[in-house]
C-alpha cells in the first residue's frame, strides 16, 4: 500500500500541463502490481519451455535430421553424454548466478531480471535454430555453449525465482498461499500442455524448427510486455544498502546461504529459516526420484501406460491447487473471522494476529503435505499391482498443498527488502538437491 501511496503523491505534484510522454509515464506509475500480472505470463513462458522439451525427447522423429543417423550406437552414446554435460553446465551456471540475480532484483527491481532472462531466451533459441539449420557444418557439442549463455543471462530457473519474488511483493499474508498455488498451477499446466501442442505443430509443419520459432516469438512478446505493461512490484527505495561486493563474491554459492542464518524474524525462531531450507533440500531431492522409471521396470509399462499415470497425477495436482487449497483457505478464514473481530481494534495488533494465523495455516498445510508424501513413497515400495501404484501416485499428488504453503511460510520469515535474495538462495538449494539425484537417474537410464 505504501508503494501505491508514494506513487499517487508523486502524480499530484506534477504540473497541470503535461505532454503525452508524461501522461503515459503517469499512467504506468499508477498501475498497481497484482499477482495476475505475473501468473498469466508465466503460463505462456512455461508453455514455451514445455513444448521445446518435446524436442529433446522426440528429436529423432523430426524431418530436419535423418532419422537413420540417430540410431547408430555411437550417435546414441554421444547424445547421452551431451545431455549429461548440458544438464551439469546448466546447473553449475545456475548455482553461480542465482545469488547474483536475487540481489540484483532487490536492488534494481524484478523487471530488469525478467528482461535479461527474455533476452537470454531469445539468444538461446535463435542459436538452436541456427544449429538445426546447419547441423552438418556445426559440431554437436557447440550446443553446449547455449546452457552457459542461458545461465549467465538469467535462465528459466532464475526467472521462476524472480517471479516468486514478484508475487511475494504484491501479496499479503492472507492471500499469498493462494497466489502461490495459482502460479504453480499455471506453471504446471503450461509445462503439461506444451508437449501436446509441440507434437501437433511438428506434424502440421513437418519440421522441428517451427517450435523454436514460436518460442522466440513468445519471448519477444513477453519482453515487450515487461517493458510496456508489467508494473514494478519492488519498492527499491526501501532497499537497505549492503557493503559492496565484487561479482565473484556475489557468484559465491555459499554466500547465498547466509540469509538462512543471519535473518531474524519476529514470527519465528532465528534458526527456523535454516531448518526450513534443509527440509526443502531433502524433500526436493526425494521428489526428483525416477518414479516413472521404477514403474516401467517393475510393471513393464510402456509410454502408453506412463502417459495415463502422468495424466492422473497431474490432473490431481491441478485439482488440489485450484480447488482444494482455496476451499481449505476459505474455511480457515471463516473459522478465524469471529476471533479476529473480537481482537482489540488496534490495527497493529490485528495485523500481527492475522499474520500469525496465516503462518499457522501454512505450517499445518506443510505438515499435512509432508505426511502424505511420506505415506505415498512407502506405498510405492509396498504395492504389487499397477492400479495400486497409480493410486499411490494420486495420493502423492494431494501433497501439492505443501508447496505453496511452504513458499508462503518462508516468505513470511524475511524482510520484504530481502525477498529477491531469499528466492535466489532457495534456487541454489533446489539446484544443489538436483545434483544429488540427477546422476542416479542417468546411471539408471
Amino acid at each position: 500500500m505504501e508503494h501505491r501511496r508514494i506513487a499517487e503523491d508523486e502524480i499530484e505534484l506534477l504540473p497541470f500541463e503535461n505532454n503525452e510522454t508524461d501522461d503515459n509515464e503517469s499512467e504506468r506509475i499508477v498501475l498497481k502490481p497484482s499477482p495476475w500480472y505475473i501468473i498469466i505470463p508465466m503460463f505462456t513462458i512455461t508453455f514455451a519451455y514445455g513444448y521445446t522439451e518435446y524436442y529433446k525427447e522426440q528429436s529423432t522423429n523430426g524431418s530436419d535430421i535423418p532419422q537413420e543417423q540417430c540410431h547408430i550406437p555411437e550417435i546414441q552414446s554421444m547424445i547421452s553424454n551431451y545431455f549429461v554435460l548440458n544438464m551439469l553446465l546448466s546447473y553449475t551456471v545456475t548455482l553461480l548466478m542465482a545469488n547474483y540475480y536475487g540481489g540484483l532484483s532487490d536492488r534494481k527491481g524484478r523487471r530488469i531480471v525478467m528482461k535479461i532472462s527474455m533476452v537470454g531466451g531469445i539468444i538461446t533459441f535463435t542459436s538452436a535454430v541456427f544449429i538445426l539449420k546447419f547441423y552438418t557444418m556445426v559440431n554437436a557439442y557447440a550446443l553446449l555453449i547455449t546452457p552457459i549463455i542461458r545461465g549467465l543471462l538469467a535462465n528459466e530457473t532464475i526467472l521462476f525465482s524472480t517471479a516468486n519474488a514478484y508475487l511475494s511483493d504484491c501479496t499479503t499474508a492472507e492471500n499469498r498461499t493462494l497466489a502461490f498455488g495459482r502460479m504453480m498451477a499455471a506453471i504446471h499446466l503450461g509445462s503439461t500442455l506444451g508437449p501436446f501442442f509441440s507434437s501437433f505443430l511438428i506434424k502440421q509443419t513437418g519440421t522441428i524448427v517451427s517450435i523454436f520459432y514460436l518460442a522466440i516469438l513468445i519471448h519477444i512478446c513477453f519482453l515487450l510486455y515487461i517493458i510496456f505493461v508489467l508494473p514494478e512490484s519492488n519498492d527499491i527505495s526501501e532497499y537497505k544498502e549492503k557493503p559492496k561486493q565484487t561479482i565473484l563474491q556475489r557468484m559465491n554459492i555459499f554466500s547465498a546461504f547466509g540469509i538462512f542464518y543471519r535473518t531474524s524474524s519476529k514470527n519465528a525462531n532465528r534458526w527456523a529459516l535454516l531448518f526450513l531450507a534443509i527440509i526443502h533440500f531433502m524433500t526436493t531431492m526425494f521428489e526428483a526420484t525416477p518414479t516413472m522409471l521404477y514403474a516401467m521396470l517393475r510393471f513393464g509399462w510402456t509410454s502408453y501406460e506412463g502417459g495415463f499415470f502422468t495424466s492422473a497425477r497431474s490432473f490431481t495436482s491441478l485439482l488440489v491447487l485450484l480447488a482444494v487449497l482455496p476451499i481449505i483457505s476459505k474455511l480457515f478464514h471463516k473459522l478465524t473471522s469471529k476471533k479476529q473481530y473480537e481482537i482489540c481494534l488496534d490495527s497493529s495488533i490485528g495485523y500481527k494476529k492475522e499474520t500469525f494465523q496465516m503462518i499457522t495455516l501454512d505450517i499445518g498445510l506443510t505438515r499435512a503435505g509432508f505426511i502424505i508424501n511420506t505415506i505415498a513413497f512407502v506405498a510405492f515400495g509396498l504395492v504389487a499391482t499397477p492400479t495400486a501404484f497409480t493410486m499411490a501416485a494420486i495420493l502423492q499428488a494431494l501433497s501439492s498443498v505443501a508447496s505453496p504453503s511452504f513458499r508462503s511460510l518462508m516468505t513470511a520469515l524475511v524482510d520484504p527488502s530481502q525477498l529477491g535474495e531469499l528466492w535466489g538462495a532457495i534456487t541454489v538449494v533446489e539446484t544443489c538437491s538436483t545434483f544429488f539425484i540427477y546422476p542416479t537417474e542417468r546411471i539408471s537410464d
